[in-house]
């Protein structure tokens, strides 16, 4: 199982625009470059916590193979 790390309070739950899709998502922001990330789950669990030292932000660890650009059926619509 592939991780990632986002912060727990950017979390937002929302809709895919893709016509053929329409699934509640959940979006998030990485830790390590900043980007925002949609998973499949609008409820996804943590697998483990910290906070980081300089801001005391929380940050959670995900399963990142809930991703969900791997299965949304109009994921090539998004690419840049």
């Amino acid at each position: 199982m592939k991780t990632t790390e986002i912060y727990a309070d950017t979390r937002g739950v929302a809709t895919c625009t893709g016509r053929d899709c329409r699934q509640r998502i959940l979006w998030a922001t990485i830790v390590k470059s900043g980007r925002r990330m949609c998973f499949n789950d609008p409820e996804l669990p943590a697998l483990s916590t910290r906070h980081e030292p300089e801001t005391r932000r929380l940050i959670e660890t995900v399963d990142l193979d809930t991703n969900h650009w791997a299965t949304c059926a109009n994921a090539q619509r998004f690419k840049r």
